[in-house]
C-alpha cells in the first residue's frame, strides 16, 4: 500500500494546531475564571483567536485512524482536500475521545479554587462598605457627645446654646451626606442617621432636662423629625433610613413623655404612625417595617397594659380593648394585602406573624374579659375571631390565583377558634388550649407550603402548650382549694381535665397529619419523631386521668385504701391495654418497656394491693365503715391482673417463642402470682362464708393456711403437669414438681402440728390422689413426651 508523504505532513499540521489552539482555549477559560471583571479584555482576547483559520480544522486529529481508507481509494485527481472533507465531517463527533484534550479539560477546573477567593472579596467588601462606616457614625456621634458634656461642664456654653450645638451638629451630618448621596449612597444614608439621632436626643435633653421646650413642642419637632427621615428614606431609596424613622417614631413619645400621658393619645399616635410607615412598606416592599412596627408595637402596648390596665385602671378596659382589636386589624391586612396584590407565595415569618397576631389579640381581649368580670362573652369573643378569618378565607378560597397556603392558614385559625368556643364556655384554659391546637395548625400549613421553618415552630408550640398544661395541673389540682366539702367541680367535665384531653387530642391528630409526610422535623426521621409524639400523647393521657382520679376520689371515697384499690386498677387497665396496642407494631425497644411498666405493676399487687384489700374486708366483717360492694370491687383488680398477665406472655411467646429462656423465667413468675392470688381469695372466701357462724377470725384464717393451702397448690400442681404434659412444656413439669415439694415440705413440717384429725384426713387423701394422679400421667405419657422433645432437640 502506497503512502502519500505530503498527505501525511498536512494531518500532522492540523493535528499540531488543533492540539495548540485546545490549550490556548483552556489557558483562556483559566483566565476568564480568574478575572470576572474583565469583560471586555475577555472579549478582546478569544475573538482573534475564534476568527483563526485554524477553527476550520479543529476536529482533523481523527483522521489518524482513517488515514489509510483516503490513501486506498482510487483517485486521479490532485484534489486531496476534497477526498479528506467527508470524512471530516463525519468522524467530527469523535473529538472528545482524544485523550489529550480530556485529560487537560478535566484537570485544570480542578486547579482552579474561585470561592475562596470570591468570600475574600465578599468579606472585605462588608467590612470596607458596610461595618467599617456604621462603626464610624457611632463613634462620631459618641465623639460629639462628649465634646457637648465636656463644653457643659467648662460652663463653655449655656443651655440654650447647647441645644443649637446639637441641631448644627444633626444638620452637618445630613448636609453632609446630601453633598455625598450621588457617588457614596450607603455611606451617606449612614451619615443621615446619626445625624437624625443627634437631632432627636438634642430634642428630647432639650426638654426632659433644660425646659427650654416645651413638651408640645418636642412631641411635634420629633414627629416632624420622623417625617423628614422618611422623606429621605423613599429619596435615597434606603431601608435603613426608613428604619431609623421608624424607631424614632416610637421613641418620640418616651422622650417627650412628662409620666402623665394620655393613653388615647399615645395609641392615637401609633396607630398613624403604623399605617404611615407600612404603607411606605407596601409601596417599598420594605417587609423589615412590617416586622419592627409589629414587634415595637406589642412591646409599647404590652407593658401599658400589664402596668396600667389590668388590676390598676378598670375603666381603661374597653379602650384597650378597642386599640388591641385596631392594631389587629391593622397588621393583619398589612401581611396579606402586598402578596394578594403581587400574587406572591407566603413566607415562613409572615404566617407566622399572622398566627402570632391572632394569639396576641385573642389573649389580650380573654384578659380583658376575665378581669372584667365579663367572662361569659370569652366565647362570643372566641367566636367573633373564627367567623372574620373565615368570612375572609371564603372570600380568598374562590380566587383560584391567591396563594393558598394563606387560605389554608385563615382556615386552620377559623377552625382552631371554633374548636375553643366549647372549652372556653366551660371556663377551659384558653392559652394551654390556643397553643395546642396552634401547633397541629402549622403543621398542617407546613406540609401544604412545604416550609421547613414552620415544622419548627409547631414543635416549639407543642412543647409551650406541654409547659402551660403542666402550670395547669400544678395550678389546678395541687394548689387548690376545691377539696373542700362546699366546693363542687364536675367529675371530667372541668376545665383541667378537659384541657388535657384536648392536648393530647392535638398531639393525636399531629400525629395522625405524620402519616403522609415525607418532611424531617427537628432533623428527626418522621419514623423518630412520629414514635417521640406518640410517647408524649401517651404520657399526657396517663397524668391527665391519674391527676383527675387523685382528685376526684376523695369526694366521693373516704377510705384511702378504697382510693388506692380504684387507682391500681386504672394503671392495671391503663397498661395493660396500651401493651396489646404496641405489641405488634411497636418497636422492640418500646414493648419491652411497656411490658416491663406491666409487670411491675403485677408485682405491687401483692405487696400493695393486698393489704388494702385486708382492711376493707375487715371493715366490712367488723362494722367499720366499710361496704360489702367497696370489698368486692378488689375482684375488678384481680381480673386486670389476671389480664396483664395474660398479655405480658403472649407478647413474650409471639417475640422470642414459647420455649424460649425469658419465657421460661415468666413461667416461674406467672405461677408464683397466680398461688399468691388464689390462696389469698381463697382466705377470703372462707372468713366471708364461716365468720357468722360463731367460728372465731383466727381459727378461720388458721384452718385456711394448714388445710386450704395444700389442697389449693395441689390442684394448681396437678393443673400445670397437666397443662406441661399436653403441650410438652418442660419448665411447666418442674414447676408442678416444685410446688409439689413445696406443698409438702410445708404439710409435714408445719401444718399437720397442730391440725385437726378430720383436715389431716382431708389434706392427706386429696395430696396422695393428685400425687397418684400425677405419677399416673407420667407413665401414661412418658415415651410420647421425651421421644417428642428428644427428636425436636435434634
Amino acid at each position: 500500500m502506497a503512502s502519500n508523504p505530503q498527505l501525511e505532513k498536512k494531518i500532522d499540521d492540523l493535528l499540531n494546531k488543533a492540539e495548540g489552539f485546545m490549550q490556548e482555549l483552556v489557558q483562556i477559560k483559566q483566565f476568564i475564571i480568574e478575572n470576572r471583571n474583565y469583560e471586555e479584555q475577555k472579549e478582546e482576547e478569544i475573538a482573534p483567536i475564534i476568527a483563526h483559520p485554524q477553527v476550520e480544522v479543529i476536529n482533523t486529529e481523527v483522521i489518524i485512524e482513517t488515514k489509510e481508507m483516503v490513501i486506498e481509494q482510487p483517485s486521479e485527481k490532485p484534489e486531496i482536500a476534497v477526498e479528506i472533507q467527508p470524512i471530516i465531517e463525519n468522524e467530527v463527533v469523535e473529538i472528545e475521545k482524544l485523550p489529550i484534550v480530556e485529560t487537560r479539560i478535566d484537570r485544570k477546573p480542578e486547579q482552579i479554587n474561585i470561592p475562596k477567593k470570591k468570600e475574600a472579596r465578599d468579606l472585605e467588601k462588608f467590612v470596607g462598605e458596610n461595618l467599617i462606616n456604621k462603626i464610624g457614625i457611632g463613634v462620631l456621634v459618641l465623639g460629639i457627645g462628649f465634646f457637648v458634656k465636656y463644653a457643659i461642664d467648662k460652663n463653655w456654653i449655656g443651655e440654650v446654646a447647647r441645644m443649637f450645638v446639637g441641631i448644627i451638629a444633626g444638620a452637618g451630618l445630613i448636609g453632609i451626606a446630601f453633598w455625598l448621596r450621588k457617588e457614596y449612597k450607603a455611606f451617606s444614608s449612614v451619615l443621615i442617621g446619626g445625624g437624625i439621632a443627634v437631632l432627636y436626643f438634642t430634642f428630647a435633653i432639650a426638654y426632659r432636662e433644660y425646659g427650654i421646650i416645651n413638651q408640645t413642642v418636642a412631641f411635634i419637632l420629633m414627629v416632624a423629625i420622623t417625617g423628614f427621615t422618611v422623606f429621605l428614606a423613599t429619596s435615597f431609596n434606603r431601608v435603613e433610613l426608613a428604619v431609623i424613622a421608624l424607631i424614632g417614631g416610637f421613641a418620640s413619645p418616651i422622650m417627650a413623655s412628662s409620666g402623665n400621658g394620655n393613653y388615647i393619645v399615645l395609641f392615637s399616635y401609633l396607630m398613624i404612625l403604623n399605617v404611615g410607615m407600612l404603607t411606605l412598606a407596601y409601596y417599598k416592599n420594605w417587609n423589615l417595617i412590617n416586622i419592627i412596627c409589629y414587634g415595637l408595637t406589642l412591646i409599647f402596648y404590652a407593658v401599658w397594659l400589664i402596668t396600667s390596665v389590668l388590676d390598676v385602671h378598670k375603666d381603661s378596659y374597653i379602650g384597650a380593648l378597642v386599640f388591641a382589636g385596631l392594631f389587629y386589624l391593622v397588621f393583619f391586612f398589612t401581611n396579606i394585602i402586598y402578596n394578594i396584590k403581587e400574587r406572591r407565595k407566603f413566607g415562613a415569618f409572615e404566617i407566622i406573624m399572622l398566627i402570632t397576631n391572632v394569639f396576641f389579640f385573642y389573649v389580650v381581649g380573654m384578659l380583658i374579659f376575665k378581669e372584667y368580670r365579663i367572662e361569659y362573652y370569652q366565647g362570643v369573643f372566641t367566636g367573633c375571631i373564627g367567623l372574620f378569618n373565615l368570612a375572609f378565607s371564603f372570600y380568598l378560597y374562590k380566587n383560584i390565583k391567591i396563594d393558598k397556603v394563606l387560605t389554608f392558614l385563615l382556615i386552620g385559625i377559623t377552625i382552631t377558634l371554633i374548636s375553643l368556643i366549647a372549652p372556653v364556655e366551660l371556663k377551659g384554659n384558653f392559652i394551654t388550649l390556643f397553643w395546642a391546637a396552634e401547633a397541629v395548625l402549622l403543621y398542617w400549613i407546613s406540609e401544604k407550603s412545604k416550609i421547613k421553618l414552620l415544622n419548627l415552630f409547631s414543635v416549639i408550640l407543642i412543647f409551650l402548650s406541654l409547659n402551660s398544661l403542666l402550670s395547669d395541673w400544678i395550678k389546678g389540682y395541687a394548689f387548690s382549694n376545691n377539696f373542700e366539702a362546699n366546693m363542687v367541680v364536675p367529675v371530667v367535665f372541668n376545665k383541667i381535665f378537659l384541657t388535657s384531653l384536648f392536648v393530647c387530642s392535638a398531639i393525636f391528630f399531629n400525629i395522625f397529619l405524620l402519616k403522609d409526610s415525607s418532611q424531617k422535623v427537628i432533623g428527626l426521621s418522621k419514623v423518630i419523631y412520629r414514635t417521640l409524639l406518640i410517647n408524649v400523647a401517651v404520657v399526657v393521657l396517663y397524668f391527665g386521668i391519674h391527676f383527675e382520679l387523685v382528685y376526684q376520689l376523695p369526694k366521693f371515697f373516704l377510705s384511702s385504701s378504697v382510693r388506692g384499690i380504684i387507682l391500681f386498677s386504672y394503671n392495671a387497665l391503663f397498661f395493660t391495654v396500651l401493651l396489646h396496642f404496641v405489641k405488634r407494631n411497636a418497636a422492640r425497644f418500646y414493648i419491652i418497656s411497656i411490658g416491663i411498666i406491666t409487670a411491675l405493676i403485677t408485682f405491687i399487687y401483692p405487696f400493695g394491693m393486698h393489704m388494702s384489700n385486708v382492711i376493707i374486708r375487715n371493715d366490712y366483717l367488723f362494722n367499720n365503715g366499710g361496704s360489702l360492694g367497696e370489698f368486692l370491687y378488689h375482684y375488678v383488680n384481680v381480673f386486670l391482673v389476671l389480664a396483664a398477665l395474660a398479655s405480658i406472655m403472649k407478647v413474650i411467646i409471639a417475640k422470642a417463642g414459647i420455649k424460649s429462656v425469658l419465657m421460661n423465667f415468666f413461667y416461674w413468675y406467672l405461677i408464683i402470682m397466680l398461688v399468691y392470688i388464689g390462696s389469698a381469695e381463697l382466705g377470703n372466701l372462707n372468713l366471708l362464708i364461716n365468720i357468722g357462724d360463731g367460728v372465731g377470725f383466727r381459727e378461720i384464717e388458721n384452718s385456711t393456711v394448714r388445710i386450704g393451702y395444700p389442697v389449693l397448690w395441689s390442684v394448681i400442681s396437678l393443673v400445670i403437669m397437666v397443662i406441661g404434659l399436653r403441650k410438652r412444656i418442660k419448665m411447666l413439669r418442674i414447676i408442678s414438681l416444685s410446688l409439689f415439694l413445696l406443698t409438702l415440705i410445708k404439710l409435714f413440717s408445719y401444718d399437720i402440728m397442730d391440725i385437726s384429725d378430720g383436715g389431716k384426713i382431708i389434706a392427706f387423701i386429696i395430696l396422695g390422689i393428685i400425687l397418684l394422679l400425677v405419677s399416673f400421667l407420667y407413665q401414661k405419657l412418658k415415651k410420647i413426651i421425651f421421644d417428642i422433645e428428644k427428636k425436636a432437640d435434634n
